[in-house]
């Protein structure tokens, strides 16, 4: 039995009808903490949006045993690719880039993770001249090696405020016959840039 020794008549009578029995408040508890839950999964994208800062990262990867040489050939052929979108005063495009053969560099921002040393790796740090033409760019870097580049895994990404994230999408083929395993996948990856 629950005493209230409140002064007032209608306090009284308010925490008689809340507390009258400790089901209605478990229930308001749970109500509420239910509600917290969902309104927080419904906003958790917003808490962490990629950066509008002007800079991306490039990831490339080749297949495993590739000697560092390859990778370092690769590596110059794209910076190659990079100097025709630099920018000019005509338009906007790359400022500067840094590569890392080998390795993923260092750690640059809080939520980078640095893949272990690999001679099959490379990674670029690339600054446009403003954030409104990162995606712009993202998507020509991804069309030039796709286009050049089959054997070479890759992903253009920009760069995230919060937890880092491998790979937010993944797909996986599988099967037995290799040739419609390679139409599959390069289909996959036309409609996926």
């Amino acid at each position: 039995m629950l005493r209230c020794h409140a002064s007032n008549s209608d306090t009284a009578s308010c925490c008689l009808l809340c507390y009258r029995d400790g089901i209605s408040v478990w229930a308001l508890f749970w109500l509420y903490l239910c509600w917290r839950c969902i309104a927080f999964d419904l906003f958790l994208s917003s808490f962490f949006p990629p950066s509008e800062d002007p800079t991306f990262k490039l990831e490339i990867e080749l297949p495993i045993g590739t000697p560092i040489s390859k990778t370092t050939a690769i590596t110059t052929e794209i910076e190659g690719y990079l100097t025709t979108l630099k920018y000019t005063d005509d338009r906007d495009g790359i400022l500067n880039w840094a590569a890392f053969v080998g390795n993923g560099g260092p750690r640059y921002v809080l939520s980078h993770t640095a893949k272990p040393a690999s001679p099959n790796y490379a990674f670029f740090i690339i600054n446009t001249n403003t954030g409104e033409v990162v995606d712009q760019m993202m998507h020509n870097i991804d069309s030039y090696l796709f286009d050049n580049f089959p054997d070479v895994s890759f992903s253009t990404r920009k760069i995230e405020n919060g937890a880092p994230i491998s790979n937010p999408i993944e797909i996986r083929i599988m099967g037995n016959e290799s040739e419609q395993l390679f139409t599959l996948a390069s289909s996959v990856k036309k409609n996926a840039i």
